[in-house]
């Protein structure tokens, strides 16, 4: 008896979990630099409670760090008052 001819199996392309995510949310870098232009102003405008700064603070070093590494902001010394300020959207 002749075995029956089974369909070829689609192959689909493999992406890295990071490229996979960025794809299902648009998150980007750009977004992420936005966020920290956001949290600048916020605490600025004293939107945060003293007992939030810390956390503020730490989520805003982390983004930042990770921005350093992919080469998305460039590291720059901190302001007098201890600021980092924030890359000027391009054009």
């Amino acid at each position: 008896m002749a075995k029956a001819k089974q369909p070829a199996e689609s192959v689909e392309p493999v992406q890295s979990a990071g490229a996979a995510a960025a794809t299902q949310t648009g998150l980007n870098v750009q977004d992420l630099t936005t966020v920290l232009q956001i949290i600048n102003i916020a605490s600025t405008r004293g939107a945060f409670r003293a007992d939030e700064l810390a956390t503020v603070g730490g989520v805003h070093d982390r983004i930042l760090a990770f921005l350093e590494s992919v080469g998305a902001v460039s590291k720059t010394p901190a302001n007098d008052d201890g600021t980092v300020q924030e890359p000027s959207k391009p054009n």
